[in-house]
This record gives C-alpha cells, structure tokens and sequence, in this order.
C-alpha cells in the first residue's frame, strides 16, 4: 500500500512538473487577471482564445468563472438571467 501511495505522489509531481495537464502560460494569465479583479484583461484574452480555438472546451469552460466574479465582484453590472444565461450558453459549448 506504502507503494502505491508514493507511485501516486510520483506520478503527480511528473504530470505537474512536465505540464501533462494541458495548462500553457496564457491560462495561468486568464487565471490570474480573473482572480485579481482585471477582468478586462481576462475577458480579451479569452474571447481571443475562443476565436483561435473555437473547438476547444477549455476557454468555454473558463468563461464561467470569470463572469460569475464579474458579476459579484463589479458592482453587478449583469443581472442575474443575463449571466444565467451565458453560463449555461457557455456550459452547453463545454459539453458537445
């Protein structure tokens, strides 16, 4: 079971040292500038993202998070069933 547990704790430390989670630098820029209240900064990056890559889940997925604090964190300039209704917009893009 010790084995197990430190095979576990190897593989892991690989995946995060080698970057297997698919995580590139603009990523952690979107994560940041939407954690850190710039989220004019994050929304462009990601609008550029989803019209680069307009297959890939990922930003869709993204775009969630960033209008949830959005609108609870900037004085709510979205009411609550526009934002209703682009999370669930960007959540069906996420799904197919």
């Amino acid at each position: 079971m010790k084995k197990f547990y430190i095979a576990t704790l190897v593989l892991l430390l690989l995946c995060i040292h080698t970057n297997l989670l698919g995580q590139t630098q603009e990523d952690k820029e979107i994560i940041f500038y939407t954690f850190n209240a710039q989220w004019e900064k994050a929304d462009s990056l990601l609008d550029a993202k989803i019209q680069a890559q307009p297959d890939n889940p990922k930003y869709y997925y993204m775009k969630c998070p960033f209008y949830f604090y959005t609108r609870y964190f900037n004085d709510g300039t979205l009411n609550g069933d526009s934002l209703l209704h682009l999370m669930v917009g960007y959540a069906e893009k996420t799904g197919s």
